[in-house]
């Protein structure tokens, strides 16, 4: 397993000469990168491997993707080499008005065909399990839903062979907490065989809502259902989200306690 952090330009590139001997894989995020920022990390990545992480994709969107976005994300891997793209299985955009974050979609047939036509529309660019499709934080199940989120996810990965996953294992932890079923027993219905990716984050309560801000350290809980995924999962890289609320003393440690939890 490769061991990576998420990259945020204003908050690591003083830093990355520290923090880079500590991971094996970097994960860029092209929707808030500059191209003298792309530059800047492809200089300084000698012997790192790349991941691509989307937020504008829109694979949910019954109207189809964002063709631009996505030519864009695919261009941006190339000149990085990316080892794999990824984005979420949400809505970005509703009749072409971007929406400033990811929103769910329900659970349901209608939806797998959806995502599985908008995934055979971009998969031509992808080869060898490069695409990865990953779960965002549910805050309940949202009406029309007649499947779980694992057994969603499962379908569409059968339907569409040469996709992986991306889990976020922070959001799914907190998905269960919000519909009231274990945490374990809520990952054991997605297809962990297809994990490719993993990401990790702390957690923290807002006004009483469970939030993954990447914000705060990871926690034990975290790491134990970490421990609980790796036995049932081969992924290939694993990956600390702590983008926010820290000092590079902070990271450096986290990254170096990330990687002995999962040795």
């Amino acid at each position: 397993m490769k061991i990576g952090f998420s990259y945020r330009p204003a908050i690591h590139a003083k830093n990355l000469n520290e923090l880079l001997p500590l991971v094996d894989y970097v994960e860029i995020m092209p929707d808030i990168m500059s191209s003298n920022e792309i530059y800047l990390i492809q200089d300084k990545l000698s012997g790192k491997e790349v991941g691509l992480h989307s937020l504008k994709t829109s694979l949910g969107s019954p109207e189809g993707i964002q063709q631009e976005n996505d030519e864009l994300y695919y261009l941006m891997g190339k000149f990085l080499k990316a080892k794999y793209y990824s984005d979420h299985v949400a809505l970005s955009y509703i009749d072409n008005h971007y929406l400033t974050t990811v929103r769910p979609i329900a659970y349901d047939e209608r939806n797998i065909r959806i995502l599985s036509e908008n995934l055979k529309s971009i998969m031509p660019h992808y080869q060898g399990n490069q695409y990865l499709i990953e779960n965002i934080t549910n805050h309940g199940m949202l009406d029309g839903s007649s499947l779980t989120e694992g057994e969603f996810f499962k379908q569409v990965l059968q339907k569409n062979s040469s996709v992986k996953m991306l889990l976020d294992l922070t959001n799914a932890y907190i998905s269960a907490i919000n519909v009231g079923i274990s945490p374990r027993e809520y990952l054991k219905q997605f297809p962990l065989e297809k994990v490719k990716t993993i990401h990790v984050s702390g957690y923290e309560y807002i006004n009483n809502k469970i939030q993954d801000t990447h914000a705060v350290s990871i926690n034990k809980t975290i790491l134990q259902l970490l421990q609980f995924v790796l036995q049932r999962s081969s992924p290939e890289f694993v990956m600390l989200e702590r983008n926010f609320n820290h000092d590079n003393a902070d990271l450096v440690a986290e990254l170096r306690l990330f990687r002995q939890c999962i040795k």
